[in-house]
């Protein structure tokens, strides 16, 4: 098990960068260099990674890996043509985020061509201290889980106004779960907002999140409120009706 939790890691140090020299792995997974060689090695006579005078780099193989998981479950399915729809109904991106561990996880992705989230895509990772489709995962937590997740949460400031206090962010988490969306300002990126929405399973436990992102400069939290959030809320009611009646 442990070489597999080992395997995976070297896997993950590569996403979302051209390639990593074998010290530059050793570091970022926290294995031996000989270990780490040992890995790369398997992972390149397999297919998944490749190997140039720059370092290491993963193979379109890895792909597979993501699309079994896309294909396997009904979620990215139903989910993908509403985030579509909305996005182009507001003119703005909009995705579906999973919680794993400390990130969100992106599983369904509408680009509007606009700087905002631009090199987001399936299987992107964010923070989900800062984001609001973090919190209102976090949300569906029950307390003891709530608890451990805090107490490994590294909050560290992003912005001026990025909640770091684990008191603050109880209460923030808690609000979210109370109203059914949250909305977050400039916490992980200057001049981005954010709302999201849960997505629930037919016993009502908080799966995903719905998020619509834009720059301040372009949307007021006014029209976040009065514009946005009544057609977030009618999309993950269309896409929770649907995910109930698949079932």
């Amino acid at each position: 098990m442990q070489s597999l939790e080992r395997g995976l890691a070297v896997i993950r140090s590569l996403g979302g960068t051209p390639s990593l020299t074998l010290s530059e792995i050793a570091k970022s997974t926290g294995i031996t260099r000989a270990a780490a060689r040992r890995f790369l090695l398997t992972l390149e006579r397999l297919g998944y990674v490749g190997r140039s005078d720059d370092g290491y780099y993963l193979l379109a193989r890895t792909l597979e890996l993501g699309y079994a998981y896309l294909s396997s479950h009904a979620l990215p399915q139903i989910a993908h043509p509403h985030i579509q729809k909305l996005a182009y109904d507001l003119d703005e991106s909009c995705s579906v985020t999973i919680l794993d561990r400390q990130s969100i996880v992106y599983v369904v992705r509408a680009t509007i061509s606009r700087l905002v989230g631009a090199s987001l895509s399936v299987g992107s990772t964010l923070p989900a201290y800062c984001t609001s489709a973090g919190r209102v995962l976090l949300s569906g937590l029950d307390g003891d889980e709530l608890d451990a997740w805090l107490h490994e949460a590294k909050l560290e400031r992003l912005t001026a106004k990025t909640v770091t206090s684990a008191k603050k962010l109880r209460d923030e988490v808690r609000r979210a779960g109370t109203q059914g969306w949250y909305l977050i300002d400039q916490e992980i990126e200057e001049g981005v907002r954010s709302l999201a929405a849960p997505l629930h399973d037919a016993a009502g436990k908080i799966i995903a999140a719905v998020n619509v992102s834009s720059y301040s400069t372009r949307v007021t939290l006014d029209a976040l409120h009065r514009k946005f959030l009544p057609r977030l809320l009618k999309t993950t009611a269309a896409i929770d009706k649907e995910l109930k009646a698949r079932r």
